[in-house]
């Protein structure tokens, strides 16, 4: 008896000072949410400023960037208005910096999940303040391992395409041509309309003008998006693209 009991001694301080050198397991990796622009950001340093640097602090980490936009429009669309102009940060992240990383594009509807604080895109440097807004823009990191972001659907570049419009070409024929290149396939259109002098043109105007022109040729409004869209250095002008994504 005094044998079995030393012995279930021995074996209860074992278990104990084994179960005392055990650590926590690691926990997984999380994607992490760098910044959010509420506000367009149109120019080339602000790119490089605001986008640039959260990308270089990361450039040595396995992982992929992503480019979430908030937003109810067919995921087409919300690509197409994203405060951040996608297929540029795209091709910044993944030649400028010579990164191996993929970068994908997420889409979240709006208001489904609440997101961690995160800083948003500076609304006080000069000739930066957008008049106009689009959808607001997510800037993330997925570590190696991690998850995407919760409530989204993805979309990797090379999948997304932009096709654009002369815009030397007068408008109400760019506006017929958006309805064929529409009708021809299952794309969708946007009409960005710049202006930087002091008459503001009528975005209305120009929706009523690109709903007719879609009803003449038997296409669906909801095919198609008039963004205002604000920068400092160019004249009132209307730019026009069709989007879409691409099979696989």
């Amino acid at each position: 008896m005094k044998r079995f009991l030393t012995a279930a001694t021995l074996v209860i301080v074992l278990c104990l000072s084994v179960a005392g050198g055990q650590t926590a397991p690691p926990r997984p990796p999380t994607a992490k949410l760098l910044c959010v622009y509420d506000g367009r950001c149109v120019s080339y340093d602000c790119v490089q400023e605001y986008v640039g640097g959260f990308i270089q602090d990361l450039r040595d980490t396995e992982g992929t960037f992503a480019l979430c936009v908030r937003s109810d429009r067919p995921l087409p669309l919300a690509l197409a208005n994203a405060n951040l102009r996608l297929t540029g940060i795209s091709r910044m992240i993944s030649e400028l910096y010579g990164l191996t990383n993929p970068v994908l594009f997420l889409r979240r509807k709006s208001g489904v999940v609440a997101l961690p604080k995160a800083p948003s895109f500076p609304r006080d440097v000069i000739f930066r303040e957008p008049i106009e807004s689009g959808e607001p823009t997510e800037l993330w990191f997925i570590p190696k391992g991690a998850a995407l972001p919760s409530h989204t659907e993805a979309v990797t570049p090379n999948r997304f395409h932009v096709e654009e419009l002369d815009d030397k070409l007068p408008v109400s024929k760019r506006l017929r041509m958006l309805a064929d290149r529409l009708r021809e396939r299952p794309a969708y259109g946007v009409v960005w309309r710049f202006f930087g002098d002091e008459k503001k043109p009528s975005v209305k105007n120009l929706q009523r003008q690109m709903n007719a022109a879609l009803a003449r040729a038997g296409i669906s409004t909801d095919r198609a998006l008039v963004s205002p869209y604000s920068v400092d250095f160019v004249k009132a002008r209307t730019g026009i693209f069709i989007v879409e994504i691409l099979p696989e």
